[in-house]
């Protein structure tokens, strides 16, 4: 097993009350890029039209485990969980 700790970045939908206060986040979906959260977060306030909402990205650090035969979990690999014998059934 490889451990490991990385920077993830997480987008959250942030409701203001009627004093313009942050109260209440709605989790979005964290991202291993930057780059990936940012271009989400751009593209849901584009889309938002309700003025007492707005996204922000929050950069977390986080620890994680992976099997020593795979590439790090924020590495593109199609085929890591076929490998690991986790495919989706309904597509085989």
């Amino acid at each position: 097993m490889t451990r490991a700790q990385r920077d993830q970045w997480t987008v959250f939908e942030m409701e203001r009350d009627e004093d313009g206060r942050d109260d209440g986040a709605i989790f979005i979906k964290s991202y291993w890029h930057e780059s990936e959260a940012r271009s989400e977060c751009n593209r849901l306030s584009a889309m938002c039209v309700d003025e007492s909402r707005h996204y922000v990205v929050i950069k977390n650090e986080v620890s994680v485990v992976y099997p020593s035969d795979e590439s790090p979990p924020w590495a593109p690999h199609p085929d890591r969980l076929k490998k690991r014998g986790w495919e989706d059934p309904a597509s085989s």
